[in-house]
């Protein structure tokens, strides 16, 4: 008797439609990331201005996506890296001052290695509204 054969799926064709005015582009240089037990959204900003007390950051965009919507695009932005780098060698990061290091708060560490808050998380955020 033969086995039987799983059924074959059918590529869908994707049809990409563009709203009235054209896709809608902006450029980031800052990025913050607010999580929740649903999804994750991204906001994308831009340095504006600097002095010694404030980065001003002007947000440009905010994009909310599903948990499982965020993983595929962390493994395709992953992907895409690893094949810049394996045709331009490794992306490095440039000596920046603390003030500038956006991912102090969002990795634990600066780029140039130094502690900083937990992952994602501002400082102050372990502590209960009534310790601060």
């Amino acid at each position: 008797m033969a086995e039987a054969q799983p059924a074959q799926v059918q590529p869908q064709r994707y049809a990409f439609v563009n709203p009235p005015g054209g896709t809608f582009c902006t450029y980031s240089n800052h990025i913050q990331l607010l999580p929740t037990v649903f999804d994750i959204s991204v906001f994308f900003g831009e340095v504006t201005s600097v002095s010694s007390e404030v980065v001003e950051v002007t947000q440009r965009a905010k994009v909310s996506l599903s948990w499982l919507e965020a993983k595929v695009l962390a493994t395709w932005l992953l992907n895409n890296i690893k094949a810049f780098e394996a045709n331009n060698g490794p992306i490095v990061p440039p000596k920046i001052s603390a003030i500038l290091d956006p991912t102090a708060a969002a990795f634990g560490e600066s780029l140039e290695g130094k502690p900083a808050a937990k992952a994602g998380m501002p400082a102050d955020a372990d502590k209960s509204p009534k310790d601060q």
